[in-house]
């Protein structure tokens, strides 16, 4: 049989023909830069009345600018060199119902990407729920208050707008009073004729209300004499609002009761039930209530009386309730004082109703005050010091460690520790000790044989001990003492005859 063999082929040598070679155009790889994108923290804030403080982040991400516009208007650019993420911590103070826009920009692309946040305002914009008559006219020589009692959340500020005039004028006819809800004109001239314009303000916005004040001059009123007078008489006629809605905790509320007639009647408020609480009285024809509670409602009746007869009208007065919130306490973390010291505590609890404070030190109750005194602090006064806040809608505890430090008694001394005398010849012991609180340092003389009749007298801190009439050997042993330990030093006596020490 044969066999055929594989042998490899080899290439062959062929000729070519040379070909143009076409330069052919590869197209550039391009990336779209990814669009801005911003995120909020927040997409709506409310602020309430009295807490006008919030705060929300933004992020915008593939940005070189953001923009920060409150209500349209740009307040804020924050721009970066390069396509970066940015970051903007905005703090909302602002006191009325408006939307902030933060706005990433790529200033390369001209994309834009925005996201928003919705500020809303709860509170009441002040108003006057009752306003007297706005024109005022006051006879020479009269006194007349201008009042002002707005009503708003937060509770209104009050600001008056005088005429013009000079101050020596304003501090001789003008007094203002009750937090300024009253502006009285004393002995009226023509100088205090003009426009009197009261403005009450809260974060909210503003109210005015404006008198008008005339001059009333005596010289065009009927002269009436002596005999006239007496058979003119005229009942009172009172002036006084139907009832008024005020907010539980206003601070002071001044209702005032105008009453004409001839003679000029006397004013007396009374309350419908029972006698005038203790926080309410009566100012001139004004009623006063401080601190407004609930238990303030009701209704109350003003009497205005002369010899023409008694004129009665009566006012409702609403309190509605204010939101309670649970105590927050704020207490000093921990104190650390020297032995001997004063200590003072203090205890900031907010809420309302206003909470009650407890004292606990080392778990044991010890005070219902907002301060709390240690006049002179000691070891035993080292612990914990618990202030406990409570109303009726929750309670709040802060602790306080309380740590009392001081020194160790120490002595000092340069008198020899062995001293030879003889009986005739005194001996002077000092014993200066150191420490917090100073140490209390005594004394005790031992002999080292049978009793002694040694005579011992101490200086007026104790430091220095004499010894006279030394009949025995023996020890004096000196103690210092606090109350973080004590210490001793020891010196010993050596009695020798007299002449054993002559010439020495």
């Amino acid at each position: 049989m044969k066999h055929s063999t594989i042998v490899p082929l080899l290439p062959t040598k062929m000729q070519t023909t040379p070909t143009t070679k076409l330069a052919t155009k590869v197209p550039a790889t391009t990336t779209t830069p990814p669009a801005p994108l911003v995120l909020i923290s927040k997409s709506i804030i409310i602020l309430h009345s009295g807490h006008g403080r919030d705060q929300f982040t933004c992020i915008a991400e593939h940005v070189d600018h953001l923009n920060i516009y409150v209500d349209g208007m740009k307040i804020k650019t924050i721009s970066k060199i390069t396509i970066s993420n940015i970051r903007y911590e905005g703090i909302v103070t602002i006191w009325r119902n408006a939307t902030y826009k933060c706005e990433g920009v790529n200033t390369g692309t001209n994309q834009r990407a925005s996201a928003s946040v919705s500020i809303f305002v709860k509170g009441t914009i002040p108003y006057f729920p009752v306003k007297d008559t706005n024109d005022v006219y006051v006879q020479g020589g009269e006194t007349v208050g201008l009042t002002c009692i707005p009503e708003g959340d937060p509770k209104p500020t009050i600001t008056w707008t005088l005429p013009n005039m000079d101050s020596n004028t304003r501090q001789t006819f003008i007094d203002f009073y009750y937090e300024r809800v009253e502006l009285r004109l004393k002995n009226m001239t023509p100088i205090l004729v003009g426009t009197y314009t009261c403005a009450a303000h809260n974060p909210l916005g503003t109210a005015t209300f404006t008198y008008h004040v005339f001059y009333k001059n005596a010289s065009v009123i009927p002269i009436l004499t002596t005999q006239s007078t007496a058979s003119l008489l005229i009942k009172p006629d009172i002036f006084l609002q139907q009832s008024i809605n005020v907010t539980e905790g206003r601070t002071t509320l001044a209702i005032p009761c105008s009453a004409d007639g001839i003679p000029v009647p006397k004013i007396h408020w009374t309350v419908e039930q029972g006698s005038m609480p203790s926080n309410i009285q009566q100012y001139q024809n004004y009623l006063i209530i401080h601190n407004v509670g609930l238990q303030d409602s009701g209704y109350y009746k003003c009497t205005a009386t002369n010899k023409a007869g008694t004129t009665v009208k009566g006012i409702s007065i609403i309190v509605n309730p204010k939101p309670h919130t649970p105590p927050t306490v704020s207490l000093i973390k921990n104190l650390q004082v020297q032995y001997g010291s004063t200590v003072h505590f203090h205890c900031n609890a907010t809420g309302y109703p206003e909470p009650e404070i407890l004292w606990f030190v080392n778990g044991v109750q010890s005070g219902k005050s907002k301060d709390f005194i240690i006049p002179m602090a000691k070891l035993i006064d080292i612990g914990a010091y618990v202030c406990v806040a409570v109303n009726d809608a929750g309670r709040d505890q802060k602790t306080s460690i309380l740590l009392v430090t001081g020194t160790h008694p120490s002595i000092v001394t340069s008198t020899p520790t062995t001293v030879t005398t003889t009986s005739t010849k005194p001996v002077s012991l000092t014993c200066n000790a150191t420490g917090n609180p100073p140490p209390a340092i005594t004394w005790r003389f031992q002999a080292f044989v049978g009793s002694s009749h040694i005579q011992q007298k101490l200086s007026s801190d104790n430091s220095t001990l004499t010894l006279s009439h030394v009949d025995r050997s023996g020890r004096a042993m000196c103690t210092a003492s606090n109350p973080l330990g004590q210490v001793q030093a020891s010196f010993s006596i050596i009695l020798v005859a007299q002449n054993s020490i002559v010439g020495r």
